[in-house]
């Protein structure tokens, strides 16, 4: 029996400080059956060179450069170009433990129901310290309602987080509508607009206790920049997105619903806090904030009361701040 075939994308946009951690973490693997897609999303540095070196020297790594067009499209963009029977993801200033591919492959064979492996992650810090994420203690099977609760009531949205059968990768007419038209909609949240759908396509996946990923938290990373209205923005637009899908898979009930709005607050009671630690009270983006369809369904929900009084203290103080005095 032939190995089952990995493709491992990356997409890029000036990386090059990091770049090359990333590659050689794929070079290192234990599991050799594997294809690299490089997708360089028009990188101004030299990651583009840096990607172009690495495929003269390894026939398993592709190089896909595209214009600037984000992080939806460049992920897209490097599904198109699958021929793999497994996905993985990885960012461009992460690295895998040189096993990850090995020990999922293992689950994959030791079990043919599996189509979805998740597993946990080290953070590592600019000052070098780290934190280790396990997701389970032991190792369990989800269906798929399951999943969907577990992924939507977690911070594990990550695409880097998980391997999955490329067949998951279908997307409804809807969800490619979305995609062509409203990407840009979704910076910062990328990888929940892209995850969410395979898992409503997955019948079954694992959660197992493993460290297999590196994650390097960077300050001046996209994901962590402090630009707190445009994240509240971005969070309505996922809010409107996951109704729309939820409703279409035919998942929207109340306990659904419910999973939804703990998920957007989850997002933006931080940002209403960052409005005033960081002293950016703009009244005219507030009001406008105040005028989204979405900000109205989520502060108007009956179980808001309830999810806010189980946030942090300084959450519920800007909370109440924002939409009680302003």
């Amino acid at each position: 029996m032939n190995p089952k075939k990995y493709s491992i994308i990356v997409r890029i946009y000036n990386a090059e400080k990091y770049l090359r951690q990333c590659i050689e973490s794929v070079i290192a693997q234990t599991y050799t059956n594997w294809e690299l897609l490089l997708v360089n999303d028009g990188s101004k540095d030299s990651s583009l060179s840096i990607c172009n070196e690495y495929a003269q020297k390894d026939n398993r790594i592709k190089v896909i450069s595209q214009e600037n067009q984000g992080g939806v499209k460049a992920q897209i963009t490097g599904f198109e170009a699958v021929t793999g029977d497994y996905v993985c993801g990885l960012d461009a200033d992460d690295w895998y433990e040189n096993n990850l591919i090995e020990k999922c492959n293992d689950y994959f064979e030791n079990n043919s129901e599996i189509d979805l492996v998740l597993f946990g992650y080290k953070c590592i810090y600019e000052d070098n310290h780290t934190s280790l994420f396990t997701l389970t203690e032991e190792n369990k099977l989800l269906d798929t309602q399951q999943l969907v609760d577990y992924v939507m009531t977690t911070t594990v949205h990550a695409l880097w987080l998980k391997i999955f059968k490329k067949e998951l990768i279908n997307y409804s007419d809807f969800e490619k509508e979305i995609i062509r038209t409203d990407a840009k909609k979704f910076r910062f949240n990328n990888d929940l607009f892209l995850c969410i759908p395979l898992l409503f396509n997955s019948k079954k996946a694992l959660v197992t206790n493993e460290i297999l990923y590196d994650y390097r938290i960077l300050s001046d990373s996209s994901s962590h920049k402090k630009n707190p209205y445009n994240r509240i923005s971005i969070s309505f637009n996922t809010m409107e997105y996951l109704y729309k899908i939820f409703e279409e898979k035919k998942f929207l009930n109340s306990e659904t619903e419910l999973l939804i709005i703990k998920e957007i607050y989850r997002e933006v009671l931080p940002e209403f806090y960052n409005i005033f630690r960081h002293f950016q009270i703009k009244l005219s983006e507030i009001k406008k904030i105040k005028k989204d369809f979405y900000y109205k369904k989520l502060v108007n929900n009956p179980q808001s009361k309830a999810i806010v009084k189980t946030s942090g203290l300084k959450f519920r103080i800007a909370f109440n701040i924002f939409t009680k005095v302003l």
